[in-house]
């Protein structure tokens, strides 16, 4: 199957679909359970980070979008923040996995570190009243810093097995060569 057909598209698109909801099941049911304080790896960040480095801007923003519905719907409880917050990260690393010198291992694990630390940050200042704002710097050092360093961690484990899927899904778009790193 050409990786340009439409039935290839397809499959891709439903392979895609099936792992963020897989990893939105595993997000929500078991990584509470590995938490470290209140920190937890956010692994739909990961996915989308990791589609928009290896594969093509386009998929990391779609995949942001699915994304960030799926965290807005069982997480955040801010309609649209997550999903904007998602969909720029997919975006905004796809575009830098195409200019930057950096390894895409590299900058997939950073990427997933920074979209984290927008979406906590964003989701903070949602959630505190301003009467409230004096409690960020607290918010800052026991969920929203180890949150960033617990994802980008995870973003380096978990990156190699969802590299394979990604690889299969590059289609004619991508400028990753992995015998170049």
């Amino acid at each position: 199957m050409h990786s340009n057909s439409l039935p290839h598209k397809i499959l891709c698109a439903v392979l895609i679909s099936v792992l963020a909801i897989t990893l939105s099941f595993v997000q929500y049911m078991l990584v509470p359970h590995i938490a470290i304080g209140q920190a937890q790896p956010d692994l739909l960040m990961i996915l989308t980070i990791d589609i928009s480095v290896f594969c093509s801007i386009c998929r990391g923003t779609v995949c942001g979008f699915l994304c960030g519905v799926i965290r807005d719907l069982f997480g955040s409880g801010y309609d649209g923040v997550s999903m904007l917050v998602y969909m720029s990260a997919g975006t905004c690393f796809g575009i830098a996995s195409a200019s930057a010198d950096i390894s895409r291992p590299k900058l997939s694990a950073a990427g997933a570190g920074i979209g984290v630390l927008l979406n906590q940050l964003i989701t903070a200042c949602l959630c505190l009243m301003p009467e409230n704002m004096s409690s960020l710097p607290d918010l800052l050092m026991t969920a929203v810093i180890p949150s960033v360093i617990y994802t980008a961690a995870a973003a380096a484990a978990i990156g190699p097995l969802i590299r394979p899927l990604l690889f299969f899904c590059k289609g004619s778009e991508t400028i990753y060569d992995p015998q170049k790193e």
